[in-house]
């Protein structure tokens, strides 16, 4: 694998949420893993003023910048109202100081990372970033919303916003981000997204990533057993695109919610999200309704958990060794209190281990219909 202008080169993408179970499956992806996939974090409101957010961020940032690879920020979920957009320098110039502070060193030792722009952006936003791109001087990552494909001038609207953040486009990942794919069928889609490639000089940018998910937000929507849609999109794609790059969410929705009297949604049912071949399996024990005595509840949660966690193990022993999986085994064997940003920390992580792992990745030829 060769090297990138943004540090090593990728063969798969993950975004994830600057939350707590997220952040810590990234602090513990292995060396292959980051070798093989990208990963973007999605800062949200929260991050501004949390030193133990700003301290993780910083840990995986310095993580990965020892195994050559630069951590993608996005702030495109980012609320209007977020305090990160009064900073003096914008969002990207806040996050280059608190590495240099949390890591307590130099400008010049500090692991660069990667911005990420929304192509919807204003114009004050690409001002602040073309001024923080000539600091970190490694390009920077364009995520195309899927709706803003259908504009008419998208070719000049992507030239327009290269020459505001003074960018060469060979130095731009760009991120043909489709959002939240609920099931088959993907014709619409495959359609849609095989025009805009058509439109686009994607040759010209230095990648081009197809980011999409299809966790549902809500719990009641699950199957226990379904397959992976963008997964199959990708894979239709390919012939229009070869050098087309994977992308996708890990184990939650696409959309976060952010911004004043956003409340994040915390399940009382102890769940666990898993990655098996093109397609994701939900595992979940469901507690007594409400009313039990909390102290028994938590026993409650703590003993269901550790069910749900032998019950995956025996399903799969030979399941990849993440830490995620290291750690749902230990789960198995000794029980323990975990609680929902821990069930998604396990289940992320063994995501990034099955998409390095690069079995669904395999590069078939599927005929795109015109």
């Amino acid at each position: 694998m060769g090297e990138h202008a943004a540090g090593r080169d990728f063969e798969t993408l993950v975004a994830v949420k600057a939350k707590p179970g997220e952040l810590e499956a990234l602090l513990h992806m292995s060396s292959d893993e980051v070798r093989r996939v990208q990963p973007v974090v999605e800062l949200l409101s929260g991050v501004a003023g949390n030193s133990r957010m700003l301290s993780r961020l910083a840990e995986i940032a310095m993580m990965l910048g020892t195994c050559g690879r630069r951590l993608m920020l996005d702030v495109s979920q980012l609320h209007p109202s977020s305090s990160l957009w009064r900073q003096p320098h914008g969002p990207f110039g806040y996050m280059a100081r608190v590495l240099e502070e949390h890591l307590g060193l130099h400008a010049s030792e500090v692991p660069a990372f990667v911005p990420v722009v929304c192509l919807n952006g204003t114009e004050r936003h690409m001002a602040r970033v073309a001024l923080v791109l000539e600091e970190l001087g490694r390009g920077v990552a364009l995520r195309v919303p899927h709706a803003s494909t259908s504009a008419p001038d998208l070719p000049g609207r992507l030239e327009r916003c290269l020459r505001r953040l003074r960018v060469d486009p060979a130095d731009v990942d760009l991120l043909l981000d489709v959002g939240f794919l609920a099931r088959p069928p993907l014709e619409p889609d495959t359609k849609s997204v095989a025009a805009t490639l058509t439109r686009l000089p994607w040759q010209r940018f230095r990648s081009v990533t197809l980011l999409s998910g299809s966790v549902p937000e809500s719990r009641g929507a699950f199957d226990r057993d379904r397959s992976r849609p963008e997964h199959a999109l990708w894979h239709q794609l390919l012939t229009r695109a070869p050098a087309l790059r994977y992308g996708d969410y890990g184990v939650v929705h696409p959309r976060a919610r952010d911004g004043p009297g956003a409340r994040g949604w915390t399940p009382r049912h102890p769940y666990l999200h898993y990655t098996r071949c093109q397609r994701s399996h939900y595992f979940t024990r469901r507690l007594p309704p409400e009313g039990v005595a909390a102290e028994e509840n938590r026993e409650l949660k703590r003993r269901y958990f550790g069910e749900l966690a032998q019950r995956v193990t025996e399903l799969y022993p030979d399941a990849s060794r993440s830490w995620g999986d290291r750690v749902l085994d230990d789960y198995a064997r000794h029980g323990g209190t975990a609680d929902a940003s821990r069930w998604v920390a396990i289940g992320t992580s063994h995501h990034i281990a099955h998409l390095a792992a690069g079995g669904d990745l395999v590069r078939e030829e599927s005929p795109v219909e015109e």
